[in-house]
Parts: C-alpha cells; structure tokens; sequence
C-alpha cells in the first residue's frame, strides 16, 4: 500500500474511532478515554503555542553555514511524487552553504530497492529526524481537524526542537502536502524568530484531489500561515495566479514560481542511449510511469482505447501498454476490466534509474491530463521530457497541455474523443522518433534540474528579501 493510501486509511480508523467513542450509551468507557485524550491534547496544544510566542533567545552561535528546517513528510525511504523536491533541498543544501535538518515521518514497512535508491542519494550531513507517532486521539468532533492532524503538528514541532538541540535554524521551510507541516513550521518559526517559507508542492484548501482531507479549521491556518510567511513557493503560474484572487491579504511579493524539476544523474550519461531508435514502424510500447492513484485513475484512457480497438481490431497487434509504479486498488480494478489484457503489462515499483530506462525503451509515455490538472504541472512529465520520448497527453487544458505543445515535445488529445485518440496512435506508430526541436527541449531541462531549482530556493531563503516585515 502506498504511503497517501495508508494515511488516508489511518484518518478514516481514527475518525471510526472516534464515533464509537462518543456512543455513550454503548461504550461509556470509551467516551471516557476520548474526553481524556481530548483535554490533553488541548494541554500539549496550549503549551506549544505558549512556548512559540515566548520564542527562544539564545545568542546566535559562530558557525561555517546557515541551517535550514526542512519539514517534509515524505522522505527517504518513503517513495511517492512528493518525495523529491525536499529530497533535492536535503541533497544540493551542503553544497550551497547549508546545514540541512529533516523532520520527517517514520515509515511503516521496510524500504524497498527505490527508497534505498534515494536514501544512498542523500549526504551524510544531513540530520534526519523521525517523528514518533502521537499517542492522543482526541474526539473528531470536540477538536479542531486540519490536514495530517494537530496533535501530529504538536509532535512535529518537539521533534524538531530535539533534533536542532542548541541549534537555531535561519529559516524554517515546511513543505506539503499533508499541510500539518505547515502550522508546525508557523510555530517554529515564531519558536526561534527565524523566516518562514511555504513550500506548496499541491494546494491546501484550494486543491481539487482527495490526497488533502480539510478539516474544520484549514481555511483559517491556510490564511494564518501565509499572512506569517517571509516566502511562499508554487509550482506553476497558474497556481500563483489562483492563490492570489482567492487569499486577497496575500502580498504577491512574497510568491515566487519554483517549478518540480528533473535528476541528471538518474539518467543514463551514454550519448547511444539517447539516440538508440526505440521502436519500428508499425509496433508502439506506451508506457504511463508512476503512481496510479485516485487523482490518476486509467479508466478514461482505457474506455477510450478500447473503442479504438472495436472499431480498429488491428490496433491491439500494434500497441503495447505498460504500467510502471505503484498501483491503488481502484486502477488496479479498471485495468482488471479492460477487454484486451493481452496487449497490458504490468511492471512494479522501480529505483529511479531503471524507471527511467523503461521510460527511454519506450515508443511513446502517455500522461493523464484530467481537468482537475488545470494548474498542476505533474513531477512525471519532467522525467517524461527528460526521457526524449514522445508524450501522449490524454486530456486538453491545463499547463501540462500548454508545455508539451510549446515545446512541440508529443500529441495532446481530448479525453472523450477515441477517433482523436486513434489518429495519435497512428501518428506514434508512423513517427517513433523523438519528438519537438532538441535544442530547445535541451534548453527548458537545462533550467529545469532540481539541482538548479535548489539553488534557487536557498537564494530566496538567504536574500534579503522582505527583511523589515514584522512576524506576527
């Protein structure tokens, strides 16, 4: 089970949880239990935001290099899309002057040969800290709810303060999802009067996907959190643009664009690679690489090919589909379904590198492109561009349709229509080159490394940008 699956499922047994304790009438015992644990987490909630307000004022220490508190969820040995952006933060920091604490999860089953991968990656100056799961399960319906938890920002923030010891970090960047992290950072960042930087790798309240679960209290610590925020970061144009109508106090000086980037190094560094012909006229392998969850389900794409394949018999002799990464249970269900398993093939989780592989032995890389998508540029389609392959862009709008067409770098299709779907299939199977103008393509990856994007976050955080705004 892949790691939003399991929170989810953890958020819906504590709120199952949480009902039945509340039944008096058949469990009083267990309504006990809930008052309890609800008045304490009220107490260690108390404590922490008194703690923040009076902030620590210990003398600054001489020290070769600044610090940041990086708080990310997701993190070596856990593998998903939000993995990698605090991973190149923790990667590239020493390099750039930093000292890099993590506060992260603690994962729940042993890495596998990704997260090894990943964790091989990561320096040994950085200090990863691992927070303990909160034994509190206040009621959910006495207490305030936010995404990822309060009592688990309350156990983010003393993690972080036994992981920085007499160590006062210069800034404190809190990136979500799950968007706990966020109200952590805002404390610790009062904690020890140091900037604040919100790193939006989704949107919080305004995200359109189930992977975020707002609460009764979200719209209020969203705005909190960016009216304390020295720096907000997003991903994409579109993102900037949309939280700026909807927070009105939000000061647009503070937003800055750092797009998800791509890794070099988990690419194959041989000139042949790259130009090898990966497919003959006539044959097609279109591989979709990553986590098929609930945001990315393959049902359309499969409805549609299958009506291709109805009226085109000789199309499923052609085509090769292949699904490389994880898989919830509802995609596995849709392609369980699909009439023509014979042209499926299903691979498992792989370390980057051999992800990445498939991903150039491919004849096509097919990107799902749903209206939901409109402001995201997804982290795939950076490797997909890396890849040099053609991409199928399954669904028309958004950012995603908007780049692949300006860089002329594949075929974009809407997602109702199997004759324009049919005739993108036609076109890979005649042109199995690579795609676009390579110079440009060259060009756009050049500025889209994640070492590249790195440097640009530390020189936010180091500038001395909005140095006079008073912290509330």
């Amino acid at each position: 089970m892949n790691p939003l699956a399991r929170l989810r499922r953890s958020r819906l047994r504590l709120r199952e949880s949480d009902k039945a304790g509340e039944r008096a009438g058949e469990d009083p015992h267990g309504l006990a239990r809930t008052a309890v644990s609800t008045l304490a987490a009220y107490a260690w909630w108390g404590g922490t935001a008194l703690s923040a307000r009076l902030g620590r004022w210990a003398r600054p220490q001489p020290r070769p290099s600044r610090t940041l508190l990086l708080l990310a969820w997701y993190f070596p040995p856990v593998v998903n899309g939000g993995t990698y952006r605090p991973l190149a933060l923790a990667r590239y920091g020493s390099a750039l002057g930093w000292n890099v604490v993590v506060v992260t999860s603690r994962p729940e089953a042993p890495p596998d040969a990704a997260g090894r991968h990943l964790l091989d990656s990561l320096p040994d100056a950085v200090r990863v800290e691992r927070v303990a799961p909160p034994w509190l399960h206040p009621s959910h319906s006495w207490f305030p709810r936010i995404d990822g938890g309060v009592v688990t920002v309350l156990a983010t923030f003393r993690a972080a303060r036994r992981a920085l010891g007499a160590v006062r970090p210069d800034a404190v960047l809190a990136s979500g999802p799950p968007f706990h992290l966020f109200q952590a950072g805002f404390y610790l960042a009062r904690l020890y009067r140091c900037r604040l930087a919100l790193d939006y790798r989704d949107e919080w309240t305004e995200n359109p996907f189930d992977f975020v679960t707002p609460g009764n209290a979200d719209r209020a610590w969203e705005r909190r959190c960016l009216a304390a925020a020295d720096a907000v970061l997003l991903t994409t144009r579109s993102q900037a643009e949309h939280a700026a109508l909807v927070f009105d106090g939000l000061d647009r000086g503070r937003c800055r664009v750092i797009p998800n980037g791509w890794e070099p190094a988990d690419w194959s560094p041989d000139p042949a690679d790259l130009a090898r012909t990966v497919a003959a006229p006539g044959r097609l392998t279109l591989s979709f690489v990553g986590n098929l969850a609930s945001h990315t389900p393959p049902d359309g794409f499969l409805a549609a090919l299958a009506e291709v394949i109805r009226r085109r018999p000789a199309m499923a002799g052609a085509l090769r589909l292949q699904f490389i990464g994880q898989k919830s249970p509802g995609s596995l269900r849709a392609i369980g379904a699909f009439p023509h398993p014979e042209i499926v093939e299903l691979v498992d989780h792989l370390p980057r590198p051999a992800a990445n592989r498939l991903m150039r032995a491919s004849g096509a890389l097919l990107l799902f492109n749903g209206p939901r998508f409109a402001r995201y540029i997804p982290g795939k389609l950076y490797e997909y561009l890396a890849a040099r392959r053609p991409v199928l862009v399954f669904g028309e709008g958004g950012e995603s349709a908007e780049l692949v067409r300006a860089l002329q770098a594949g075929i974009v299709v809407a997602a109702g229509d199997p004759g324009a779907l049919a005739a993108a299939l036609d076109r890979l199977l005649r042109e199995p080159s690579a795609p676009g103008d390579p110079a440009a393509i060259a060009e756009w990856l050049a500025r889209h490394t994640r070492e590249r994007l790195a440097r640009d976050t530390f020189e936010l955080l180091g500038s001395q940008l909005h140095e006079g705004i008073p912290r509330p």
